[in-house]
């Protein structure tokens, strides 16, 4: 089991986690943080978090976490 949570502000039709090719949608939680209980999930499994923001993410991989990107819907 593993929490992910993610900061994204902009987020104007929700996210979502994809872990293990399978897409979990985050609920959101205050100040633009949104969060998602995945209980598959291990320690070492890639995920990608999916978002559709208003102004582009300019971090395509998240630094210090080489198992962790973000894509925009498009």
């Amino acid at each position: 089991m593993h929490v992910f949570e993610v900061w994204a502000p902009t987020a104007e039709r929700g996210v979502a986690v994809r872990v293990q090719g399978q897409d979990h949608p985050l609920e959101e939680q205050d100040r633009g943080w949104w969060s998602a209980r995945i209980d598959f999930a291990q320690p070492g499994d890639d995920y990608q978090f999916i978002l559709d923001a208003a102004i582009p993410c300019p971090i395509r991989a998240r630094p210090g976490s080489p198992k962790a990107s973000t894509v925009r819907r498009g």
